[in-house]
């Protein structure tokens, strides 16, 4: 593992927290929250006041878990690139992200979104989804 995946999973893991803490708007459901459904590194500045994110274009209500599963499966996206730049740190960062989130209770549905919502073609998302299954954490 990088020396960076580690605190960087951390990070991630402690802004989805952070924005699952926050009330909801619209949802009168008490196990709602705010969901990013787009947090991954690209989408986090690094600050001196701290992390802030950035591109909150796919921003909804709903279950926590379904942000942090989605937010794997982007990972896992890149993570199984064919021979992508990108490939073995974002695997690496997967898989430090998963032992910081846990189990990735919502991967199911989150693919479902991401073949939606996606830029990528939904054939694409069974690898990353098999991937993010075997690293997680029961």
């Amino acid at each position: 593992m990088t020396s960076t995946s580690g605190p960087g999973a951390r990070i991630l893991v402690d802004l989805h927290r952070r924005l699952h803490a926050l009330p909801v708007l619209r949802s009168a459901d008490p196990d709602h929250a705010i969901l990013h459904l787009d947090l991954h590194p690209a989408n986090v500045l690094l600050t001196s006041a701290g992390p802030v994110v950035i591109d909150w274009r796919n921003t909804d209500e709903g279950p926590p878990p379904l942000d942090r599963a989605t937010t794997a499966l982007l990972l896992a996206e890149v993570a199984t690139e064919p021979a992508g730049p990108l490939t073995g740190p974002a695997h690496e960062f997967l898989a430090a992200f998963l032992v910081e989130a846990g189990p990735a209770e919502a991967l199911d549905r989150a693919v479902e979104l991401r073949a939606r919502t996606g830029p990528h073609a939904p054939a694409r998302l069974a690898p990353a989804a098999s991937l993010v299954r075997a690293l997680a954490p029961r």
